[in-house]
């Protein structure tokens, strides 16, 4: 890439394993978009006082 997507880019979707017509219909509205991820998406932070540093 020449240059990065994300500022000209309204939004990026990241898709895992479903089929094309699957995506399609999840991102147009067809379909409610609903599944597990095939890994776990790490909890933030509840330390207070990290966020000043």
């Amino acid at each position: 890439m020449l240059i990065p997507p994300e500022p000209h880019c309204a939004a990026i979707a990241a898709v895992y394993g479903a089929s094309d017509a699957a995506a399609f219909h999840a991102l147009t509205g067809t379909v409610s978009p609903e599944g597990r991820l095939p890994f776990e998406l790490p909890r933030p932070s509840r330390r207070r006082g990290l966020a000043s540093r």
